[in-house]
């Protein structure tokens, strides 16, 4: 009876171990779509209502650093955060297309979204500066 015992748990302990390792490698990972530096022509920032133009190659540089290494699990399904009163709005213009990214806090952690791409969680310094920009 005791053989029983411990080959069963063994088995059960082996299933256990096959599904963690399944369900860890299927999630997909969503990283940053961005127009490429130098096909950037200018970011605008909009918050409460007020725009920002960024012209300079430096600052786009300086905001691109913090943006694009950034990679996540999370699923973005939404045009705009959900659930999010205030919010900072991105949008990288280039001769190619469009790109817009969130960046906003909830329950006390900074995120950064990207519709229908990602949720990626950034730090409050990470925060700050791009909001200071």
């Amino acid at each position: 009876m005791k053989k029983f015992i411990i080959i069963f748990l063994i088995i059960i302990l082996v299933l256990i171990s096959i599904g963690i390792i399944y369900f860890s490698r299927n999630k997909k990972t969503y990283k940053i779509e961005l127009p490429q530096i130098e096909h950037i022509s200018n970011i605008t920032i909009e918050q409460n209502g007020n725009n920002k133009l960024i012209n300079e190659k430096q600052e786009i540089e300086k905001l691109l650093q913090v943006i694009e290494t950034k990679t996540t699990n999370k699923q973005s399904i939404q045009d705009t955060p959900v659930n999010v009163e205030n919010y900072i709005k991105i949008e990288f213009n280039s001769s190619e297309n469009r790109k817009t990214i969130y960046i906003y806090k909830k329950n006390n952690t900074c995120y950064m979204e990207q519709p229908y791409n990602g949720i990626y969680e950034i730090s409050i310094e990470e925060y700050n500066l791009i909001e200071n920009l």
